[in-house]
């Protein structure tokens, strides 16, 4: 998660540095605001030389800006991540559920207010509390964030980390010149087409990805989608064997999950397990079968 957050980082930081008027303002709010218990973990001339460089060049300024606060950052988000565990515990206890709505947000109880939930959006990584408003004008997640995405990091993993392990964001290139949407409903590319479905405002379709498709082996995996056959896409790390799916998506308005694989993944968090909820014990489905049912 480190290294989106860094991302995150970056991207707020550049955009807020260079709104006009705001430059002093954002970062009296991000020393004290938001790292005001950690100002032992960066030094202050550091920081002062950094922001100087980002007055100059914003490329090389907001990179040497994170450098000198990276650790003041750590801090904070473990300061965060300890108190999502508290929430975590109580879910895993049975004392305070989250509830999955199915579609990337979770409902979180508050901890002050029993007749309060906050949601948490798992593909945007947004929170509905004031906490995560103010953090994420650094880039960090609050300690609901934090507690959702380790108790359901299986389920969903978009927004995350991409499997390259790089920040998640959209992918914006040039499309295709062969690639259109026909009139009759299909996404219609070369020889193939697929049909769309209808729009439902699903947070699990991709949005803002696109792919600039060449050759003949986009064909052959439309190709196999269009007949229902099962695909496995094979290749070096970085060729956009995800991106080509999440671009399809797209396209066709169709849900995607896509469960990270490693070595710590099981058959309980691929197929699902017995959990306990209210007392009561109940199956529940992990990440395939919620797919198969829900046609994602």
């Amino acid at each position: 998660m480190w290294k989106v957050i860094e991302g995150r980082f970056k991207e707020q930081t550049r955009f807020w540095l260079n709104k006009t008027g705001n430059f002093n303002k954002h970062v009296e709010f991000l020393k004290h605001r938001i790292l005001g218990r950690f100002s032992d973990s960066y030094d202050s001339a550091e920081l002062a030389e950094a922001l100087e460089t980002f007055k100059r060049d914003p490329d090389a300024g907001v990179d040497r800006i994170f450098d000198v606060l990276k650790t003041a950052l750590e801090r904070k988000l473990q300061f965060e991540t300890q108190k999502g565990q508290r929430i975590l515990d109580a879910h895993n206890n049975g004392n305070a559920k989250m509830l999955d709505s199915g579609n990337g947000q979770v409902a979180v109880p508050s901890e002050n207010d029993a007749n309060k939930t906050y949601t948490v959006n798992l593909i945007k990584l947004t929170c509905e509390c004031q906490s995560a408003k103010t953090l994420s004008y650094a880039g960090l997640p609050c300690k609901h964030i934090t507690a959702v995405a380790e108790a359901f990091k299986h389920r969903y993993p978009v927004g995350l980390e991409t499997e390259e392990g790089e920040p998640a964001k959209d992918f914006r290139m040039q499309k295709s010149q062969d690639l259109k949407a026909d009139s009759d409903g299909y996404f219609v590319y070369g020889s193939q087409k697929l049909r769309k479905r209808e729009r439902t405002g699903n947070r699990l379709i991709p949005s803002g990805i696109y792919h600039v498709l060449e050759g003949g082996e986009p064909e052959m995996v439309i190709h196999a989608l269009a007949e229902g056959e099962h695909l496995m896409l094979i290749g070096d790390s970085g060729v956009e064997k995800s991106r080509l799916i999440q671009y399809l998506a797209q396209e066709t308005n169709t849900p995607l999950v896509a469960p990270c694989g490693h070595g710590e993944v099981t058959a309980e968090s691929l197929l699902g397990c017995m959990t306990a909820v209210s007392g009561s014990t109940v199956w529940q489905d992990g990440v395939l079968p919620e797919a198969m049912k829900r046609g994602y």
